[in-house]
């Protein structure tokens, strides 16, 4: 999921890069299809629905409320949360949601390729044909590893804390050297001092609106695994959005690792799952070469000589125009 979400960044800048600058100089260009089915089946794993996107359409009996379909992380946390949580549960949102949704390129795994839930033994499992493979999910132990998490408070206060006092436990205390422990000195009889460290409950009197700051926490509750990676991947695009992006790929000649080796089947396999083949043809969708007014000419210039003489009263833009009609080239603008 976060490599088609990164795949799917790539993409858009690639495109909006290509765009904007046709854009700005005029030139039509065609609008290049999406790679594969990378937004159906990041809506699938990612989608929020929100109450403002709901539609009522209206109908004779009065409003019809038309809910978009939420997404797999979105639906996992409602079934952590209920308060009997079950993997067939989860199983039979994601079928119902298929069947009032089709996603292409994403199937629920069942045995008999009726629809009918998987048996106990066999575990609930869906398929995604992500752009690089087809690969199957099985949602059995998914609830559980959801909720593996620390409570919000706990997480606030050792965040909070200074030094390492918030790090030491029992096993501080144990002696790295071997032989009879050292008879205590004259300074480790006295009573310990408390640490400097601001309390918990000193750093919330400071914060405006603290009083129930605890109790906000405590009633959002644990912060869910599908949660962290949701927002996780959400800050990685933002922080990629606010740079200059440079994209390289990396590819490995051989699976062995020796040098002067090169499996070109290997290499051109790897070439489909990172999507070069596809990048290549979103740009071709735009006008990949592009050559100045000048710098037209002087590459040219054994093709402009003979076409158009000296024609010293052309503008560079009319010579080049010139040039390229009398040569009639096709699928190119200035």
């Amino acid at each position: 999921m976060t490599n088609e979400r990164l795949r799917r960044y790539v993409s858009e800048v690639l495109f909006q890069q290509e765009q904007a600058e046709c854009l700005q100089e005029d030139i039509a260009m065609e609008t290049p299809p999406y790679p594969g089915n990378q937004p159906a089946v990041l809506d699938f794993f990612l989608q929020v629905p929100h109450a403002a996107r709901r539609s009522l359409r209206p109908v004779r009996s009065g409003l019809v409320s038309r809910e978009e379909p939420q997404g797999l992380l979105c639906v996992l946390d409602e079934e952590s949360r209920s308060p009997r949580p079950a993997e067939q549960a989860l199983y039979r949102r994601l079928s119902a949601r298929l069947d009032s949704h089709p996603t292409p390129g994403l199937s629920l795994t069942t045995k008999d390729g009726n629809g009918n839930p998987p048996p106990k033994d066999q575990g609930p499992a869906f398929t995604v044909s992500h752009y690089a493979a087809q690969i199957s999910y099985d949602l059995t132990g998914s609830l559980s590893r959801n909720k593996d998490s620390l409570p919000q408070n706990l997480l606030f206060t050792m965040k909070s804390a200074r030094g390492r006092a918030g790090l030491r436990g029992p096993k501080a205390a144990l002696s790295l050297h071997r032989g009879p422990p050292a008879a205590p000195s004259t300074a480790n009889l006295e009573p310990q001092q408390p640490p400097r460290g601001r309390d918990l409950t000193e750093i919330l009197k400071k914060k405006k609106g603290s009083s129930s700051f605890l109790q906000r926490l405590e009633r959002c509750g644990p912060v869910t695994v599908a949660v962290q990676l949701r927002n996780s991947l959400s800050d990685v695009i933002a922080k990629l959005q606010a740079c200059t992006p440079h994209f390289v790929e990396c590819v490995r000649p051989n699976a062995s690792g020796q040098p002067d080796a090169f499996d070109s089947v290997q290499v051109s396999t790897q070439l489909q799952h990172i999507g070069v083949l596809e990048m290549v043809r979103m740009i071709r969708y735009g006008y990949p070469v592009r050559l100045s007014f000048p710098g037209f000419l002087s590459r040219y210039k054994d093709i402009v000589v003979p076409t158009l003489g000296d024609q010293k009263e052309l503008s560079p833009e009319e010579r080049c125009r010139s040039v390229l009609q009398q040569s009639k080239l096709q699928g190119w603008q200035q």
